[in-house]
């Protein structure tokens, strides 16, 4: 039996008109593994917008690869025109798989496993980044892309129709951000001050949502807006104390960086000590904040997104870059800060329909 594994990358290939790529065969964890070209299919992202009237169910159906890859007008190699290729496909063989349908309640089983499939594809992916030098190729995740697993017959045929038996998965991700302008918002520009400028903890959480899907650089910019605002906050506190600015101007300039305070000090002992207030009196904050360390720090010192021995997931990375706004909300509404968010008088609605 056959499992067929298709993505759409979120990046172009290209490959010389005329120039016939071979496929290659793996052998992973006793699966038998044959991995096709990248091919050129009649869809792309740009087909998922807010304004896309086609369903999921038919952008599906376009996962397949055109029969006449249209050519570049812009792109040559070699002296060669180009054309595009958005997808990689890898079968996976084996005598069968389980293709059970899950009770009501319960979460897919997929096989081979997603794990599986999204390690063999973002092994071809690094190797060729590698190779090639392309910043622009970055791993994947299934919550990052388009992707489908069909199950066929050996020789490629469809497999029959069973009640009790899936033939295939997909999924996709989206990310639409609506933005509505309302008369309200835009009268709104005229409530603040032309030298308003937001503050720059603010402005690092937006940067850091703009990063998603890739949780390691979102969760190491959400760090940094915590080191940011407590850092802030702490040296407004000391500079405002005459009895304290000189004190904490030595605190802060010790020889050795080692010897400084780190920001765990500076949102704990040190802000009690300059404000009365500790970010650590709220139990559930300051676990977020250390999930937000420890995260950053596997990812910057060991290159893999950790918690502890826990792999960092999508879901949960969007829970703590949300705490952060959280951190930020505790900051602003305990302390007197010079500079805050601007929060909106009112919100509006958007609702929108798409059909899948």
């Amino acid at each position: 039996m056959i499992a067929a594994f298709r993505v759409l990358l979120p990046f172009n290939l290209y490959v010389p008109t005329g120039e016939k790529l071979s496929w290659l065969l793996l052998k992973v964890q006793n699966l038998d593994c044959k991995v096709y070209p990248p091919y050129q299919a009649d869809i792309d992202y740009r087909d998922f917008s807010e304004e896309s009237s086609e369903s999921i169910e038919v952008l599906l159906g376009r996962l397949k690869a055109v029969r006449d890859p249209q050519p570049s007008q812009n792109i040559r190699i070699n002296n060669k025109t180009t054309a595009k290729a958005n997808v990689l496909h890898i079968d996976f063989h084996k005598d069968d798989f389980n293709r059970n349908i899950p009770e009501e309640g319960e979460l897919p089983i997929y096989d081979p496993p997603l794990e599986t499939a999204f390690s063999v594809t973002n092994k071809i992916l690094t190797l060729l980044r590698t190779i090639l030098k392309a910043s622009s190729i970055k791993p994947i995740t299934p919550h990052s892309v388009l992707w489908r697993m069909d199950y066929f017959n050996d020789d490629g045929s469809d497999l029959a129709i069973e009640e009790d038996r899936l033939r295939g998965h997909f999924a996709t991700r989206f990310k639409w951000q609506i933005i509505g302008i309302t008369d309200t918002i835009w009268t709104s520009i005229k409530q603040l001050s032309p030298e308003y400028s937001p503050p720059v903890w603010e402005t690092l959480l937006l940067d850091a949502y703009s990063l998603l899907p890739e949780l390691g650089p979102a969760l190491v910019l959400a760090y940094s807006t915590i080191e940011t605002l407590v850092t802030a906050v702490a040296n407004q506190l000391a500079i405002n104390d005459r009895k304290l600015s000189d004190w904490w101007k030595w605190l802060n300039s010790r020889n050795n960086y080692w010897q400084e305070p780190s920001i765990a000090d500076k949102a704990d002992t040190l802000l009690k000590v300059l404000s009365g207030k500790s970010l650590k009196s709220d139990a559930q904050l300051w676990g977020v904040f250390q999930e937000i360390r420890k995260a950053r720090n596997s990812f910057v010192h060991n290159g893999i997104l950790k918690i502890g021995k826990n792999e960092v997931t999508f879901d949960k990375a969007m829970q703590l870059l949300a705490k952060t706004q959280d951190i930020i909300s505790w900051f602003e509404s305990n302390l007197s800060l010079e500079t805050i968010s601007y929060k909106p008088d009112q919100k509006i609605e958007v609702v929108m329909s798409r059909r899948i």
